[in-house]
């Protein structure tokens, strides 16, 4: 079942839309039927609807229910659920509909993952809207090089951010990322910046070049699904899978979801009976 505005239907049931139509999206992850850090992904879904110049009316709490709702009728307490605003013709339709994961597995926790890169750049990366192009050509280049993630690279030679992910550098215990106002800013990766900041960890906002990517110890990825994954590989550039600031971020970024759903789980009482 997938949620088509204010009904349940089958998705065989879901209209078709337009080339032209216009797809804003969040995607959240279940936790034990909690949607997380749900008030997060709800802002930013209405931020990227202003960001295009358009503007939705939709009640928290009532999108809250429905997407609870969604998962019990689907059977389903842990998973990614996306949630689409498709603007056509003056007017939008909200989809809600789990979708396929993929989550790291132990060892890739453990020992990191292999990028690579990808010269390609979104037009509004402030906005969380589908761009097709991008991203067909973001999940062949993952399957041809067998790799978990790209990286996207700018008209600038500068590495930007994941197809689905946010990325950080470390050097001399100091994390790198690429200025705010020039990626999408994922849900993790501010809820990286705000445990960084609660451990006096210092950030240095700078745009990478790919000249640069040898000169640094280690990386990571953040997002929904991988919260936050070792890199060990960019490239033809080995890293530190190890680094012990990532075991410090990890730990304390688990230890902030765990306190969520707890709290979410009291707090929805009724509504996850």
């Amino acid at each position: 079942m997938v949620l088509f505005n204010d009904k349940y239907i089958t998705a065989d049931n879901l209209p078709v839309y337009s080339k032209q139509a216009i797809i804003v999206y969040e995607v959240m992850r279940l936790i034990d039927r909690v949607p997380l850090f749900f008030e997060d992904h709800f802002e930013r879904l209405l931020a990227s609807c202003f960001k295009i110049n358009h503007t939705i009316n939709i009640d928290a709490h009532k999108l809250l229910k429905q997407l609870i709702s969604l998962g019990s009728q689907n059977g389903i307490r842990e998973g990614n659920v996306m949630i689409k605003v498709i603007f056509e013709k003056n007017t939008h339709d909200i989809i809600a509909t789990f979708i396929p994961h993929k989550y790291p597995n132990a060892n890739e926790y453990l020992n990191g993952v292999a990028l690579e890169l990808f010269y390609a750049q979104r037009e509004n990366p402030e906005a969380k809207v589908v761009q097709q192009s991008i991203r067909s050509m973001a999940d062949d280049l993952i399957r041809e090089k067998k790799v978990y993630e790209v990286l996207l690279v700018n008209q600038q030679n500068t590495i930007t951010e994941g197809s689905r992910s946010n990325c950080f550098f470390i050097k001399n215990n100091c994390l790198y990322t690429a200025p705010l106002s020039s990626v999408l800013k994922g849900i993790t990766l501010l809820k990286v910046i705000e445990i960084a900041q609660e451990k006096n960890i210092e950030i240095e906002y700078r745009a990478i070049t790919v000249s640069e990517i040898s000169e640094y110890d280690a990386m990571f990825l953040t997002g929904t699904s991988p919260k936050i994954l070792p890199v060990a590989r960019l490239g033809e550039y080995h890293y530190n899978a190890q680094h012990k600031m990532i075991r410090i971020l990890l730990d304390a970024y688990n230890l902030l979801i765990n306190r969520y759903v707890a709290e979410k789980k009291e707090t929805y009482k009724s509504l996850l009976r």
